[in-house]
């Protein structure tokens, strides 16, 4: 659309009222109470007129009409240059995620929907899958509202369940396989849950939960008929009599005299939970609307990066964290992009991966391109064939990223690299580099719906982008999650807040800033996390359970930058004053903390270095400091085992 006569004039009027503080009301008026003012102003805006001030404010930043403004980004939305009058107009309808993939793809039956170890699947199967699976679960009892869990790889009965569990209004709580037993049995209790969809590997963790019904299934399900006859003896067993296999699960549902089955949806339902860490660590179930989960699809269908039907994208983000269950599975069937699901890998088959598969689409971690630029495997190949290369989950150095830039134009792919942010609490989409706002070390811009700004850590105000200021992120908008699940419920409003104009806010826990274009910068984060291969781990969480040996004064944590997998943990430890004598006990602290983390967490937590000090360094007012540690690395004298064995189910 273009803005042309009454309509411009209307937009002129709105914006020029609402948009822009008055420059004329004398010297204070940026004050807060001027501010204040403002905002409830632009709160009291109804929908189409929120439109017409975003339209104003796009042509304001890109210099097409002249006006003050306040330098606050929550008011002056500087990232909308990037998006054009149709971006920024469009509308989202409300509907639950299976009737957003059905609407999209109701007449895209015949093209392929998943390749799974070469074996494809159309849309037809899927639509027929989904209704055997749906019919299964209605005979099983199953009703709407009730919390299923579910606990898959990328396989295709991954995405049959998770929209059959959608279409009857199911909520569908997908949890890590790697989680550890105590957790997994903590969240089927507190969910109610009386099914639990899991990969066969890990029915033996489900042992305490002998009162519900089980579902394993094999990887092997769908594999194209000769690997799977090759695969068969590897099956696992199933000897419990809760436990059925999904064979026969579905059998139920290809007898069933259920007629069709009816798409249920309630604007506003929490409709799927997915599972973060939470500043201390512990695991926390966020529960998404429908609205929520499709507000990202809609945003990126209406962003720059360029997709389209028909391409085919190497999904390697697993279902059970949001990224893979929303970016991956629900984003590419939504668009009608062939999902190739890769159930298991290690980041060094990456390169392997994209040579087999030729994939127009990458959604990956830094950890993923730098095996690309530092591996053979694809020195000689012609990348012409990728043309979206998007990255989140941490960021990388600039020369990483230069890096990896010029082996894409080297190697002729018309991909530029677009860097992405996100969070589990927003549904794991708030940002996205694209066509039109290409920067490296950025995140790109904001998506059109949501909003944010850059607050003051000390005294929770806004503080202004113009200037480059840093502060904690934090962001508002349609994906905004409803709020934590279960025990973790009473830790919402440590997030979650509403201003004075009642819009909610989630608190990101990211240092951040944005440059004049309004393109947006992660300079670190206010917790201490680690993340080592794309996968989270939470320091303070580990150094509790160890700190409980009799020899061990003191322990920290930190992570260190390493080329290969990005950051690895390195403890650091003090010896308790009547052990240091011992000449074995750094042996023994060693065997002990090897130990201790493989019991309690996954593998990728295990540390890759030990440093033993007299004493952990402090800052001048007495705070442990952690970037003094960081800076040490790994002491070349001390013992370091770089722990590379661990493998995703």
């Amino acid at each position: 659309m273009t803005l042309n006569g009454h309509f411009a004039q209307k937009m002129f009027e709105i914006g020029y009222t609402y948009a822009i503080l008055n420059t004329f009301e004398g010297e204070n008026y940026m004050e807060k109470e001027y501010l204040n003012s403002y905002k409830e102003k632009i709160s009291k805006l109804d929908v189409n007129e929120q439109k017409l001030r975003d339209l104003y404010l796009r042509k304001l930043s890109l210099g097409e009409i002249q006006g003050p403004t306040t330098g606050y980004a929550s008011i002056d939305k500087p990232w909308l240059k990037w998006y054009s009058e149709e971006n920024i107009m469009y509308d989202f309808e409300p509907m639950s995620a299976y009737q957003l993939m059905e609407k999209h793809n109701s007449d895209n039956m015949d093209a392929i929907t998943m390749e799974y170890y070469g074996k494809k699947i159309t849309y037809k199967d899927l639509f027929n899958m989904i209704d055997i699976v749906a019919k299964s679960l209605l005979e099983s009892g199953i009703k709407p509202g009730d919390v299923v869990m579910m606990s898959l790889p990328n396989i295709p009965e991954a995405s049959y369940l998770f929209y059959a569990l959608n279409k009857i209004g199911a909520v569908v709580n997908s949890i890590d396989p790697r989680t550890n037993q105590e957790e997994i049995e903590k969240t089927t209790r507190e969910s109610n849950a009386n099914w639990f969809f899991a990969i066969d590997a890990m029915t033996k963790k489900l042992e305490g939960l002998y009162d519900i019904n089980i579902v394993s299934i094999s990887p092997i399900e769908s594999l194209p008929l000769p690997l799977k006859l090759a695969a068969f003896t590897k099956k696992n067993k199933v000897d419990k009599s809760n436990v059925i296999d999904w064979k026969k699960f579905i059998s139920v549902g290809k007898k069933s005299k259920i007629g069709d089955v009816k798409s249920y949806f309630v604007e506003g339902e929490n409709s799927i939970i997915v599972h973060t860490g939470g500043s201390t660590g512990t695991p926390k179930g966020v529960m998404l609307s429908n609205e929520n989960f499709n507000a990202l699809v809609y945003q990126l269908m209406n962003n720059n990066v360029g997709f389209r039907k028909n391409q085919r994208f190497l999904n390697i983000l697993p279902p059970f964290i949001a990224m893979g269950l929303d970016d991956g599975l629900h984003l590419a069937t939504v668009l009608g992009i062939t999902n190739i699901m890769i159930p298991t890998f290690e980041p060094e088959d990456y390169p392997k991966l994209v040579k087999k598969y030729k994939p127009n689409v990458l959604l990956c971690g830094p950890i993923h391109c730098n095996m690309i630029v530092n591996t053979n495997v694809l020195s000689n190949e012609d990348l012409s064939y990728v043309e979206i290369v998007a990255v989140g989950g941490d960021n990388s150095s600039k020369e990483s990223q230069e890096d990896f830039q010029k082996f894409l134009k080297e190697h002729n792919a018309s991909a530029n690299l677009f860097n992405a942010y996100g969070a589990t609490e927003t549904a794991s989409g708030n940002t996205c580099v694209n066509k039109n706002c290409f920067k490296l070390q950025t995140v790109g811009a904001l998506y059109t719906k949501n909003n944010a700004g850059i607050f003051d850590v000390d005294t929770d105000d806004e503080v202004q982008y113009c200037n480059g200021e840093i502060g904690e992120l934090r962001i508002s908008g349609p994906t905004l999650m409803k709020g934590y699940f279960g025990t973790s419920a009473s830790e919402t409003n440590q997030v979650i807040y509403e201003d004075n104009m009642n819009n909610r806010w989630y608190k990101t826990g990211d240092l951040a800033h944005f440059d004049n274009d309004g393109l947006l910068y992660i300079d670190g984060r206010i917790k201490r996390i680690i993340t080592r291969r794309g996968f989270k781990i939470y320091p303070k969480q580990v150094e509790a359970i160890l700190a409980n040996h009799p020899a061990i004064k003191e322990i920290a944590i930190v992570g260190v930058p390493d080329k290969e997998e990005l950051n690895i943990p390195v403890a650091n430890i003090v010896i308790s004053d009547e052990y240091v004598t011992n000449d074995n006990i750094k042996q023994e602290i060693i065997e002990y903390i090897n130990d201790e983390v493989s019991k309690n967490f996954p593998e990728y937590a295990l540390m890759a270095g030990f440093n033993f000090l007299d004493e952990l360094p402090h800052t001048s007012i007495g705070k442990l400091d952690f970037k003094a540690l960081e800076k040490l690395g790994i002491l070349g004298n001390d013992e370091k085992q770089k722990q590379k064995e661990y493998k995703m189910i």
